[in-house]
């Protein structure tokens, strides 16, 4: 493993601190902010792009009914649930389920026709 130094504005000290309750925090969780920072720009970018193909599609009534992730999609969030359940989610992965969820609740407003306007 490689020891970097890293100076840091004495707010973001205080903040990392203050939210957290156990001492080391910092070193133990600092490997994957930094990952999950690399990450925030590609949280699911392939979720995202099928279901915005989707919406700007020449949409029926029923296409939009029918409409469901793909079966990679649905593999992927049911390991997220099943990882939450069990308490068990990286914080990279907690993102990426609140996306997940976040475009599920846009095709429950779209299906039930709060989002006529896409029609």
């Amino acid at each position: 493993m490689t020891r970097i130094t890293v100076d840091l504005p004495d707010n973001l000290l205080e903040e990392i601190t203050e939210r957290s309750t156990t001492e080391g925090v910092l070193e133990s969780r600092l490997p994957e902010l930094l990952r999950l920072g690399l990450m925030a720009d590609r949280a699911p970018i392939d979720l995202y792009r099928y279901v915005l193909d989707f919406i700007v599609s020449n949409l029926s009534h029923d296409e939009v009914m029918k409409f469901k992730p793909t079966t990679a999609m649905q593999a992927r969030l049911q390991d997220l649930l099943a990882k939450s359940a069990a308490q068990q989610l990286s914080l990279a992965e907690e993102q990426e389920l609140n996306e997940y969820e976040r475009i599920e609740h846009l095709i429950v407003m779209l299906k039930s026709g709060s989002l006529l306007y896409l029609q």
